[in-house]
């Protein structure tokens, strides 16, 4: 069985439930999904540091939402939308971005559940990347750091955000405003925030490495603070428009 053939026995149940529309008097309807970032600005890291952001280019998805108030496989057997599909945002465009469609039921969604950009699905040995993950990344970003001392550095770095096992999303039981999915009118923003995750660094422990161009690794204590930063309190907001 190959990859797509795996990814497509994961939304039959989508199909099932499309269906049973008729019997359950839902509608089948298709929400655009958009994104935005921040604005191309420096970033005040505070003590004298200050960090110009380059690149941040961020995967996400695939991104199912759920009924339940804890979006996970157990809670949510079937998704009111979802968005198959990995989709690259540009972290620092604070315009809006068009993703894709997300595609479900009417109905009433409280939680959400996603990937950034790597899954691991139930007939696969391992995780992997999906097709529009950034460079085969969860997250891409280069910039440099500039202390008042004339101290500066570049840096780079690539962060992989894989599930913990086979079946499961990096991020669930996310909760969002309930909202009711009554027509194809509804817009779903997401909005990212590298600024507040790279504010989780620490510069002076970077610059002690006395480098010019530094490479932001796994294992370093700064990459598994934007481990931490990307998959708890500060991630995307997912919100509600009308188109």
């Amino acid at each position: 069985m190959t990859r797509g053939e795996a990814v497509n026995r994961l939304w039959i149940i989508v199909l099932a439930l499309v269906v049973g529309c008729a019997d359950t008097g839902q509608s089948y309807v298709e929400i655009p999904i958009h994104a935005s970032g921040i604005e191309d600005a420096p970033i005040d890291l505070g003590d004298g540091w200050t960090l110009d952001l380059e690149r941040a280019e961020i995967g996400f998805g695939p991104i199912w939402l759920c009924a339940s108030e804890r979006a996970s496989p157990e809670f949510c057997p079937t998704a009111v939308l979802e968005l198959r599909e990995t989709v690259a945002i540009d972290g620092l465009d604070p315009s809006p971005q068009m993703l894709g469609t997300m595609r479900g039921v009417t109905g009433s969604v409280r939680s959400a559940m996603f990937d950034y950009g790597i899954s691991w699905i139930p007939t696969a040995q391992v995780p992997s990347a999906n097709p529009g993950a950034p460079e085969g990344h969860s997250a891409v970003f280069a910039g440099r750091a500039t202390h008042d001392d004339g101290r500066t550095f570049s840096f780079t770095c690539a962060i992989d955000l894989s599930p913990v096992m086979q079946g499961a999303l990096v991020v669930g039981g996310r909760r969002i405003a309930e909202h009711a999915i009554t027509s194809s009118d509804d817009a779903l923003i997401v909005r990212v925030d590298p600024a507040a995750w790279w504010r989780r660094v620490d510069p002076e422990r970077l610059a002690s490495r006395g480098e010019d161009a530094i490479v932001i690794a796994p294992g370093d204590p700064d990459h598994e603070a934007l481990v931490v930063a990307m998959t708890g309190g500060l991630l995307p907001s997912l919100q509600w428009a009308t188109e």
